[in-house]
């Protein structure tokens, strides 16, 4: 570690000399690896195994574990096998905060109802109607977006002075979009093609699409799992359908195709 202003030594100075850390330290370029060796380590010495396919996914017989830096959830049909793996990992020395039933994780609320699982985030979304400055007493929007608006470069538009405030928002609105909002898809990757530069009809779309998102805060996904279901897959594709000849030459993404898809393994999945 290169020697941290202020510190002074007798035999050296910092060109010549850095400390070595005889533990991992928190901010260093590669503390997230050697956190998640160890807890790996930890976890295969209480006979965990590793998914070859989801490196932060582990199993143990019926129990699953699944870890986002130092954030981990314990699945499985036996409380009591779960109680046991979570006593394993304390005995072994590895300090754990048991929090009990799943109701919160990074952000994402998680209810049951009945056999239902439904995941939502009302916090993020009320975060991001303070940041746009939303009035509450006006109608919510019905829709992401106007249907027959398509957003471009817009040059001519008045720049957007607060480009800080609409990256942030953005970044929210991503985060939302690939959880519990599939329903703004299109519309959060339509404004997030500005952020670099965004004007002021860019900043109209994003209060736009806040003041749907305020009319649902409280919806999102609920999750019927069928046993007797297989994984489902939708395709689509559209046609430059953004294509647009007053802004074609300085916009040339207007001019590309685009395709996507969905992967599920439950007919019921979509926006409740």
């Amino acid at each position: 570690m290169v020697l941290p202003a202020g510190i002074a030594m007798k035999d050296g100075t910092s060109k010549t000399h850095v400390l070595k850390l005889e533990q991992n330290l928190y901010g260093q370029k590669q503390a997230g690896q050697v956190w998640n060796q160890y807890l790996t380590e930890k976890l295969k010495g209480i006979r965990f195994e590793q998914s070859n396919v989801d490196e932060c996914v582990f199993y143990r017989g019926q129990v699953t574990f699944i870890c986002y830096v130092d954030h981990g959830i314990f699945l499985g049909p036996n409380f009591d096998a779960i109680d046991q793996a979570i006593a394993d990992l304390k005995e072994d020395k590895l300090d754990i905060k048991d929090w009990g039933n799943l109701k919160d994780y990074l952000g994402i609320n998680i209810s049951k109802i009945r056999e239902k699982i439904k995941l939502s985030q009302p916090h993020i979304i009320k975060q991001i109607q303070h940041q746009v400055g939303l009035d509450p007493r006006k109608k919510h929007k019905s829709t992401p977006a106007p249907s027959m608006k398509l957003l471009h470069r817009d040059q001519q538009a008045p720049a957007f002075d607060k480009q800080l405030y609409y990256c942030s928002v953005i970044g929210k609105v991503n985060y939302l979009e690939k959880s519990t909002h599939l329903d703004i898809v299109y519309a959060a990757h339509q404004c997030a093609r500005f952020s670099e530069d965004p004007h002021s009809t860019h900043a109209e779309a994003v209060e736009y699409l806040a003041s749907y998102l305020a009319g649902t805060r409280d919806l999102g996904i609920m999750l019927n799992p069928d046993k007797e279901q297989s994984f489902e897959v939708y395709v689509d594709a559209e046609f430059i359908r953004n294509w647009h000849k007053g802004t074609t030459a300085e916009d040339p993404s207007t001019a590309k195709s685009r395709s996507g898809g969905t992967l599920g393994s439950d007919p019921d999945y979509a926006t409740a």
